[in-house]
């Protein structure tokens, strides 16, 4: 029997719980001791239920740190502003990493967007694994590319952010003794494994030949889906609040279509203003597989696999992207053609963008297009590929 311990220290939402849960589950199965390290605790123990597995908490930052980049520009920009621009922050937060991994003598680290939990583990020489998306698995790129472009940054600057990080990572690992990066990439492409939960499609860093696709996990169960009355088209929408949120609440009010919402957080308010008939407001873990597969439209915040499980029902979305990394999984469905994006805080991109969607029917049939060439790909037989993978990486 081998320890083994997920990790999980940046991003929000249950999508990152959702992605380690199978893996986790897997591994208690085989006999194996889990230790799962998570970055909010509001929702483990729900969805962790029912595995043998210890659930302990992230050592993760919570005040912002000084000096930040914003909006960030590239993946090392993002890495600047969680400590790595700093070489006294990241120092401390390796440090706590380290103190963890002593504690639970793992003999194999899962990181599932944990860059400073894979930077730590370099110091004990323990075998880790990189485990998510495109976004927070980069490919082997020699510098990191502009996903804003229309920010019209110096590429001289970028280039120095990206340098400072790499730097500051450096000197860390030359004090305790391990080969330093040539590459601030090779944090991740020098992983012992590489578990990429998502789809060519969706990865921003392009289609990569050297490492497979292991699309994404089956949802994590909940309720079947109760529908309003009517027999017009069904709209599915998984949403945390943003400020255009009351407009698409009018639109849909408007739309008179059966629509089933989940918002995150307290809704208290916004369910008092938008009380109508055919609005569904759920509370509680819903069945994300049969809504998405009875729905006609689905609306998210671009999340990944939220995202990625309404486009394997063949649903066209609108998305409302409130970050870099989801901004990058709606710009690579909107290049499938298979949804529309609004901008979160504007509340006069929600109607056009609803109207583009719906009246064109493409993007239904791009979406139709996705599911198909997934259609055929079991999903618990990559999960068992994907846990024996992680088996072998065990030392």
């Amino acid at each position: 029997m081998a320890t083994i311990l997920f990790t999980w220290e940046l991003g929000l939402g249950l999508g990152h719980l959702a992605t380690i849960r199978p893996l986790v589950a897997g591994l208690a199965e085989r006999g194996h001791r889990v230790v799962v390290a998570v970055r909010d605790l509001t929702h483990a123990g729900r969805v962790l239920s029912g595995i043998d597995a210890e659930i302990l908490p992230a050592p993760i930052r919570l005040n912002p740190i000084a000096g930040r980049i914003d909006p960030p520009s590239t993946f090392a920009q993002v890495l600047h502003n969680i400590g790595f621009g700093q070489a006294d922050d990241l120092w401390l937060a390796s440090s706590v990493w380290q103190t963890l991994y002593r504690y639970v003598q793992p003999n194999l680290i899962v990181a599932e967007h944990s860059p400073t939990a894979l930077l730590a583990a370099r110091r004990l020489s323990i075998p880790v694994a990189a485990l998510g998306t495109g976004f927070s698995c980069p490919a082997a790129v020699e510098t990191f590319p502009d996903w804003r472009p229309e920010l019209n940054n110096d590429p001289a600057a970028l280039l120095q952010s990206e340098a400072h990080v790499l730097e500051n990572v450096n000197r860390l690992l030359v004090e305790w003794g391990t080969p330093p990066l040539g590459r601030l990439s090779d944090l991740y492409s020098q992983a012992d494994e590489t578990l990429l939960v998502t789809y060519p499609e969706l990865d921003p860093f392009g289609e990569r030949v050297d490492t497979p696709y292991l699309g994404n996990w089956p949802e994590i169960a909940g309720q079947p889906p109760v529908w309003p009355a009517g027999e017009l088209p069904k709209v599915f929408a998984y949403l945390k609040p943003f400020k255009a949120l009351p407009k698409l609440l009018e639109v849909l009010v408007q739309t008179k279509w059966p629509t089933i919402l989940r918002v995150s957080g307290d809704t208290g308010r916004l369910r008092k203003s938008f009380d109508a008939p055919n609005l569904c407001w759920q509370d509680g873990f819903i069945d994300i597989d049969q809504t998405v597969e009875q729905c006609d439209y689905a609306i998210s915040n671009a999340t990944h696999v939220m995202t990625a499980s309404m486009l394997l029902a063949g649903c066209p979305v609108l998305m409302f992207p409130p970050m870099l990394e989801q901004r990058l999984t709606a710009e690579q469905v909107v290049r499938l053609g298979a949804g529309q994006i609004a901008n979160p805080a504007s509340e006069a991109t929600v109607l056009p963008a609803f109207k583009a969607l719906v009246s064109d029917d493409r993007h239904r049939q791009a979406a139709e297009a996705f599911a198909e060439r997934h259609r055929q790909v079991d999903r618990e037989e990559r999960l068992e590929q994907a846990v024996a993978r992680l088996e072998r990486a065990i030392v």
